[in-house]
């Protein structure tokens, strides 16, 4: 069976981005690595009502980015933004600024959209 982890917690992540829209939904994140920042974002389409081993169709996309971190964040915050109010939804983020990663994934996973689904492998 395919795995799709979207966002992983750890120390690149920088920030992440949620959007809920009827039927529909945008998740994005930036992380840094060896090439700078890089932007991975999905959308989800709803089929179902379940949060996990659903049949929604996920479309994903990953792309390096050229500007530094605080002009990146600000564009993908307007972008979101834009895309809740437009679309009557509601957006959410989380920005790292000094955090940990423990406290953005404790901050981030609280969100009322969230249902954590942790899968381990032994």
């Amino acid at each position: 069976m395919k795995q799709h982890v979207m966002l992983m917690f750890d120390d690149s992540l920088e920030a992440i981005w949620f959007v809920s829209l009827e039927n529909s939904d945008w998740l994005a994140g930036v992380r840094r690595n060896s090439d700078g920042l890089q932007l991975r974002y999905r959308w989800r389409y709803y089929r179902d009502e379940k949060a996990h081993d659903s049949i929604d169709k996920k479309n994903e996309y990953r792309a390096n980015i050229s500007t530094d971190l605080d002009t990146t964040i600000a564009r993908i915050t307007s972008l979101a933004s834009i895309m809740a109010i437009t679309r009557r939804g509601q957006m959410w983020q989380c920005i790292r600024g000094g955090q940990t990663t423990e406290q953005m994934a404790a901050y981030w996973f609280d969100l009322p959209f969230n249902h954590l689904h942790v899968q381990c492998s032994h």
